[in-house]
């Protein structure tokens, strides 16, 4: 059995951390382990072992779950997320400042006297709670377009399942109030991480070697050549990042 991103044909690469050996009797698109966060098979160009294996998908979700909630601490993922976010593009970073703010603000609603809150813009919906009438108001062909893109049938994944993945995770979690400049950062480089594992464009920009990083135009989720490569979190992510 393959690597689950390279079936989908991601030859991303997270500067290849752990390579392996010469004489290793593994081939580079091996599945070594199965991901501790989601389970998928994932090869050495794909997966990292720190503390746990941990899939080139789910390390920028892990690092946003860092930044937006309290009380859980840096990992590998977040400093990895930091690493990136350090060398993006100002204009990058004003927009993750954006998208950020959406994110708890929104989150923060769904918490604790959230109808005193009021939302991040008026006459839209949630972006934590209802990620799916969200993207429906930006791209109302989204179901046709994602079924289409992720070659799935018609009782296949839709847009409401990433929804309600996104907001399963964030149920009774209490969001951050304040935003640190590290945070926008690591959101920043999260959300990097993620497109480049997601779609092919971005990489073939090699961006990883320059002094800058850019995510230019500023990118939507359902735009991304290999949508199935982004963890639910970073739908949310992505989507607040591209429609300020």
């Amino acid at each position: 059995m393959s690597c689950y991103l390279c079936a989908y044909l991601s030859s991303e690469s997270p500067n290849q951390p752990h390579p392996l050996p010469g004489n290793s009797p593994a081939d580079a698109h091996d599945a070594l382990a199965t991901c501790s966060i989601c389970s998928i098979w994932a090869c050495s160009s794909h997966g990292t072992r720190y503390s746990g294996f941990e899939c080139a998908i789910c390390v920028p979700a892990l690092a946003v779950i860092q930044v937006v909630l309290p009380g859980v601490g840096p990992t590998p993922a977040t400093t990895k997320a930091l690493q990136v976010g350090s060398r993006v593009a100002g204009s990058v970073l004003d927009r993750a400042w954006t998208a950020l703010q959406r994110v708890l603000t929104d989150g923060r609603r769904t918490y604790d006297h959230a109808s005193r809150l009021p939302p991040f813009r008026e006459n839209e919906a949630n972006i934590v709670t209802d990620l799916a009438a969200v993207v429906r108001h930006q791209a109302p062909e989204i179901d046709e377009q994602f079924r289409s893109d992720v070659g799935y049938d018609s009782f296949g994944l839709t847009i409401d399942e990433i929804a309600a993945t996104v907001r399963a995770r964030f149920d009774g979690r209490e969001f951050r109030t304040e935003v640190s400049e590290q945070a926008v950062l690591t959101f920043a480089g999260a959300l990097y991480l993620a497109y480049r594992t997601a779609d092919e464009r971005l990489l073939d920009r090699d961006q990883m070697a320059a002094e800058q990083v850019l995510i230019e135009p500023p990118m939507a989720p359902w735009h991304v050549s290999r949508p199935a490569l982004l963890d639910p979190i970073m739908w949310m992510v992505g989507t607040a990042y591209a429609i300020q």
